[in-house]
């Protein structure tokens, strides 16, 4: 009989704990699949997950790494997620095992170190604008000018929309959505610059700053655009680390990552925040610690 080589055995706190000694860091992640997008309420329970890991907040946490997984959504709250992690820690840097895209890359703009496998990838800022009566009304605001341009771009007269969708994208699209996307567009390069100009450790000059403000917010057509970290080296960022320069790292990097998406599946869950103490699994369930069982992650992450 031919023996079988078994996906190795591991639990969350296990793999977290592995890539912290790869990294000599502490760890947090924050892992999102498309349907699941960065709002306030993730904020509330960074705060509460960075809390748990600094004595209530009377201690820095001197190297902290945030795994990070996620399609973006609302500016304005990843904008304060970012201050969290820079609040609680001495040093801030974020790892990108798949995609950090919108605005979880405005995160990555912050970051001391931006570590990146040979698939990770960043993507123009296209921020999320919520209607404030009701917020389950959510739009890209590039979505808005697009379709401002396309129904009054005169070289389009002949382009139809059938009158029903017109009709439905004219109540949802009301004067409050169309008057505010040029200011979130905007409040997007605000928020860029910021960033890298309070980042040393990205290295961009002034010119370079323009450049790559102008490469997240207005170069691409689209937003699932993939920028990845040779085009990032090549508008001048000195802070991407490549992951499989250090054997373990990626290693323990692609572990968790495979831990943490196959629980996900099995559980049908859409967002997920922790640390080596404890996940918290989000939206499509109520808010639990998760059980530390045994998890096997796919072979081709072991």
């Amino acid at each position: 009989m031919t023996n079988q080589i078994q996906p190795k055995q591991i639990t969350i706190k296990e793999a977290v704990e592995e890539l912290e000694k790869a990294r000599g860091s502490t760890l947090i992640s924050y892992i999102s699949d498309s349907r699941a997008i960065f709002d306030p309420d993730d904020c509330l329970m960074l705060d509460d997950n960075l809390t748990q890991l600094t004595n209530g907040g009377q201690t820095k946490i001197k190297k902290l790494d945030l795994l990070l997984q996620s399609p973006g959504g609302i500016l304005e709250a990843a904008y304060k997620f970012f201050r969290i992690c820079k609040d609680y820690s001495e040093e801030f840097n974020v790892i990108v095992p798949l995609s950090a895209k919108s605005a979880a890359t405005t995160i990555c703009l912050g970051a001391n170190e931006i570590v990146m496998t040979s698939i990770s990838e960043l993507g123009p800022v296209d921020p999320i604008i919520q209607h404030p009566q009701n917020p389950n009304v959510r739009i890209p605001a590039r979505a808005i000018k697009e379709y401002i341009d396309l129904i009054s771009n005169p070289d389009r007269a002949n382009f139809t929309i059938a009158s029903e969708l017109k009709d439905t994208l004219n109540k949802t699209l009301d004067a409050y959505l169309i008057g505010s996307y040029e200011m979130a567009l905007k409040n997007s390069k605000e928020i860029i610059e910021k960033i890298l100009k309070e980042n040393q450790k990205v290295g961009l000059d002034e010119t370079q700053t323009k450049k790559v403000i102008e490469e997240f917010t207005e170069k691409h057509a689209s937003h699932s655009y993939p920028i990845d970290r040779k085009e990032l080296i090549e508008l001048g960022f000195k802070n991407i680390v490549k992951a499989e320069d250090k054997p373990e790292v990626i290693k323990a990097i692609k572990q968790l990552f495979g831990v943490y998406t196959q629980f996900m599946r099995q559980n049908n869950l859409v967002k997920l925040q922790g640390n080596r103490f404890q996940n918290r699994h989000i939206q499509l369930i109520r808010i639990e610690k998760i059980d530390q069982g045994k998890i096997t992650p796919p072979i081709s992450f072991s």
